[in-house]
């Protein structure tokens, strides 16, 4: 059953089920039954092993939850969302394009577990001018994550925390660092050109 904060019923949510430590969800949200205005839904499990429950719901924070096969019924709370309006910007002002933002939540796994859902992938994809919008994202600490699509290799993140009565009606400027480039040549001992090499960069240790 899927509650809200005040243990009131929340009709229309999605389930999604995968088995404890499996890289995807199954099911898209027209395979899976809707909770009903209840709250209530009900999915086949096999009988045996740790399950995790994603549950989902416009205008609600994600919710991530295990279940043991031995558990017959399992109530979630979900609470209420906010969406995040912004746009993204180098140091300079420039904007960032070409790219995918997605948000991360320190205090709820769910947001890591959404990248994972076949179908439902939360990157949203920055606009010409660099702006976008998070939906569905939790007050408090939130990383804002630059990637390319399908991608969980960020190319630049930013560290936010929007306070419990934070307006977030307008759009507001969230500047990260642009990564860098390393451009040379690699040369062996004799002096000569190497090719075919990989080459992984590493800040310098503490003296």
């Amino acid at each position: 059953r899927v509650v809200s904060s005040d243990n009131k019923g929340l009709d229309g949510a999605y389930v999604y089920v995968r088995q404890k430590d499996k890289s995807h969800f199954a099911g898209l949200p027209k395979e899976l039954p809707k909770t009903d205005e209840k709250g209530n839904t009900s999915v086949l499990l096999p009988p045996k092993g740790d399950f995790e429950f994603l549950i989902k719901r416009k205008g609600h924070c994600p919710k991530l939850s295990i279940c043991s096969e031995k558990q017959k019924k399992l109530t979630l709370s979900l609470s209420k969302a906010i969406n995040i309006r912004g746009r993204a910007l180098d140091k300079k002002g420039k904007a960032f394009t070409g790219l995918y933002i997605s948000g991360k939540s320190a205090n709820n796994k769910a947001y890591e577990g959404l990248c994972h859902t076949r179908g439902h992938y939360s990157q949203k994809k920055l606009t010409s001018d660099g702006s976008f919008l998070l939906e569905d994202m939790p007050r408090g600490k939130v990383t804002l994550v630059l990637a390319k699509r399908y991608s969980n290799r960020a190319i630049a993140d930013l560290d936010i925390e929007i306070a419990p009565q934070e307006d977030v009606s307008v759009e507001r400027e969230y500047v990260f660092e642009r990564p860098g480039e390393v451009r040379g040549k690699l040369l062996s001992a004799e002096g000569e050109g190497m090719r075919s090499c990989i080459v992984i960069l590493s800040p310098p240790s503490a003296p």
